[in-house]
């Protein structure tokens, strides 16, 4: 019979610990021993080998008792040593009564447990933390660890183990052991975005409105109060939804990817949209195009992104009569041809329902010819901050030919009393679908000046190659 006493064990207390147990025959003693009590191998007489990996014998016995009490077979019992060991031991009075003593080659010390001071962590984004570890024995040789982190576009891992958030996300952080012993240990690291107040990794208007909403007392879906908290005080008020406008617009331009998965994301895609009206300018002239909103949704608060084109100039921006005595406008430059306007109002008031725009473009023609205004990364919130992606139609240059299939009369399908008027399309085949799909009307328009009676409701129209929607009140 064989005992291995594990390492990491410092101390046999007990006397007589292994006394009397006559069959065994093999013990290997850890070489983190410091204390063996008093006639531990009492009457062992079948002991044959003693591995001891004690560098420097250990022979603490109680009462000045020896721990094999005589009754070992000095003779026969061989007693292997750490190389370079065997005179110290010859020299110790516990171990010099063994006639072969013999140096081995220990095999090394492995790691047998890794563990983190942490198993879950979360983190903002530029945050950085250092791990902690323990190692188990204290005695393991080798005990370089070797980090690695699952996603480094979310956290990033130093050599020694600090860890610095980049990206909202969750990754998992691995420590392993290089000893060969093949033991790990793991942390899962969530990053939040500063501001991203509803959890869904990206930050939108809508988390100010969740935040807002949160800051007065009125009950969200989802709230995360580590990432609402902007401005790190502690305490959820309506500096945090400030902040959180402030963090929308200090964003980079998203890449179509990324557009994707905001658009994925959004609790609804509707029919609404931002429709700007298309404009005429020469060379040097200034003008305000009109943005109005078509909706069917009571929103709160909305963002987007200017994109002018070459040769057009945005030289201000300002709220229209459906916005301005309700709401606030933030606007930023974030490209040499965009700007990411913000309008959100602090007491979560709905546009006003009086048809007028909603913002005003005020633009100059540096060229004679310029290309389509565009607005892109449309997100608007209702008052309990559901997201919204709307879409955008017009802001085309009436002084370039062309434009989807329109020529220079400049089309345009707007609703009037009672139905549909439609301007400039003298010659065009014009049809008129219900929202729910069903052809209302078709003809070739015969003049530049057409008017088609339609209950209300909400109808698909195409002039040509053109296609909107029109909502009739």
């Amino acid at each position: 019979m064989s005992v291995t006493l594990p390492e990491g064990l410092e101390r046999i207390e007990d006397a007589e610990a292994f006394g009397n147990c006559r069959k065994l025959t093999n013990v290997t003693l850890p070489s983190t021993l410091t204390y063996i009590g008093s006639y531990t191998f009492n009457s062992d007489e079948g002991l044959q080998e003693i591995h001891c990996r004690i560098e420097h014998p250990t022979y603490i016995y109680t009462s000045g008792e020896d721990i094999f009490n005589g009754f070992v077979d000095y003779d026969n019992c061989v007693l292997y040593v750490p190389y370079g060991c065997a005179d110290e031991y010859r020299e110790a009075e516990v171990w010099r009564n063994f006639k072969t003593i013999v140096e081995e080659q220990c095999e090394p010390v492995l790691v047998a447990l890794l563990a983190l001071d942490v198993e879950n962590l979360r983190l903002n984004v530029g945050e950085t933390s250092v791990f902690k570890t323990v190692i188990y024995p204290s005695s393991a040789e080798n005990q370089a660890v070797e980090w690695t982190s699952s996603d480094e576009a979310v956290v990033i891992v130093s050599e020694e183990g600090d860890v610095t958030a980049i990206s909202g996300g969750t990754a998992t952080i691995t420590a392993a052991a290089v000893d060969g012993s093949g033991v790990k240990a793991t942390c899962t690291v969530e990053v939040i975005s500063k501001g991203d107040s509803n959890n869904d990794g990206n930050v939108t208007v809508t988390d100010a409105v969740n935040t807002a909403n949160y800051a007065v007392g009125k009950q969200v879906a989802v709230f995360d109060v580590k990432a609402a908290d902007v401005n790190s005080d502690d305490v959820i008020t309506m500096a945090d939804a400030s902040g959180t406008i402030s963090i929308v617009l200090e964003q980079p331009v998203a890449e179509n990817g990324t557009l994707a998965m905001a658009a994925a994301r959004a609790a609804g895609v509707t029919g609404d949209r931002l429709v700007a009206e298309d404009y005429s300018l020469r060379q040097g002239e200034t003008g305000v195009v009109d943005i109005t909103l078509d909706n069917l949704t009571d929103y709160v608060a909305l963002q987007a992104d200017i994109v002018m084109p070459d040769g057009l100039t945005l030289e201000n921006v300002r709220l229209g009569a459906r916005a301005e005595a309700t709401h606030t406008l933030s606007m930023r430059k974030v490209a040499d041809n965009i700007a990411r306007v913000v309008i959100f109002s602090t007491g979560n008031k709905a546009f006003i329902a009086n048809g007028e725009p909603l913002l005003k473009l005020y633009v100059r023609a540096e060229e004679a010819n310029t290309d389509d205004i565009t607005l892109q990364r449309i997100l608007a919130a209702d008052a309990v901050a559901n997201e919204y992606e709307l879409s955008y139609s017009g802001g085309h240059n009436a002084l370039t030919s062309g434009i989807g299939g329109i020529g220079n009369g400049g089309v345009s399908v707007k609703p009037s009393s009672g139905g549909l008027h439609i301007s400039n399309a003298k010659g065009m085949a014009v049809s008129v679908y219900h929202f729910d799909g069903s052809l209302r009307a078709s003809f070739e328009a015969q003049s530049d000046d057409e008017r088609l009676s339609l209950p209300s409701g909400v109808y698909i129209v195409k002039v040509g190659s053109m296609t909107t929607k029109v909502v009739i009140k």
